[in-house]
């Protein structure tokens, strides 16, 4: 598992099959991204989540398989 870092994410793609990525439904002030996935990523998996007394903004969890 890699969890965070720009960099990190930038050194490692090459070694990663899967990704379980979570997409929060709200806009924030940020510095860094991750890269935008090439067209041999393809989302094998999508759950959507409403905000909730828990989770203050509704969300995804998409999980991406390389092919």
């Amino acid at each position: 598992m890699v969890i965070g870092g720009g960099q990190l994410y930038t050194l490692l793609m090459p070694f990663v099959n899967r990704i379980y990525l979570t997409r929060i439904q709200a806009a924030f002030e940020a510095d860094t991204f991750f890269t935008p996935l090439s067209d041999d990523w393809k989302a094998v998996s999508v759950e959507e989540f409403e905000a909730d007394e828990k989770n203050k903004y509704a969300h995804s969890i998409i999980v991406y398989e390389k092919e």
